[in-house]
């Protein structure tokens, strides 16, 4: 079975049987930053001259990171109403941008977290990106995607995202009730981050 083909079964399978990962797998820390933390911990590790409001979501703050080994650059989002200073998201590219890398990856998060609920790519696979979804032991909703682009439009390289989507939630509900004038029609925005180093260690690149 050729590769055009077997994308669109594999995506089919996953509809009918994929389920939430369970609790007890539940990531919350990567490269050593961690959901929940408050962002004030990780102070010396931030390019704060970079903080800015997301666009249509002014109840979320994203900063760069300065250099982390391993990633090419890296963004904390956190808070600022409900739970002021709070991070409910952490972003990273990592420094190696093959495709090769990113099977590695791939067959590592599989390894860890079991096989992934939801397929985020295209058909072509310009854009590969695999999603699990998770709820921790407080029933709290983790959110992991790991992608790989060749599209220039979003950044080629290899990349992953992890939040913290009840948090996020939370500063959503937070700002609405401040903010009841701009509750409709929030959409997000991705301000570009930086810096990073090489590193062949891949447990420094799975979340836990």
């Amino acid at each position: 079975m050729t590769k055009a083909f077997s994308v669109p079964l594999i995506v089919a399978w996953l509809g009918l049987t994929s389920i939430p990962a369970h609790a007890d797998k539940a990531p919350h820390e990567l490269a050593g930053f961690v959901l929940g933390e408050n962002i004030s911990k990780y102070e010396s590790q931030l390019n704060r001259n970079s903080a800015w409001p997301l666009r249509y979501q002014e109840y979320l703050t994203e900063v760069d990171l300065n250099n982390v080994a391993g990633y090419s650059n890296g963004t904390l989002t956190y808070g600022t109403c409900a739970q002021p200073g709070t991070i409910v998201r952490i972003k990273f590219k990592y420094s190696a941008s093959d495709r090769r890398f990113f099977e590695s990856l791939l067959s590592r998060y599989k390894e860890r977290f079991g096989d992934p609920d939801e397929w985020r790519g295209d058909p072509f696979q310009v854009l590969v990106a695999w999603k699990w979804s998770f709820k921790d032991s407080k029933g709290r909703n983790i959110s992991l995607i790991l992608q790989h682009s060749m599209d220039d439009d979003t950044k080629p390289g290899n990349s992953v995202k992890l939040t913290d989507m009840t948090l996020l939630d939370e500063e959503l509900a937070c700002d609405d009730r401040k903010h009841p004038e701009r509750a409709e029609g929030n959409q997000p925005s991705k301000p570009a981050p930086k810096g990073g180093q090489e590193s062949s260690d891949y447990q420094r690149f799975i979340p836990r």
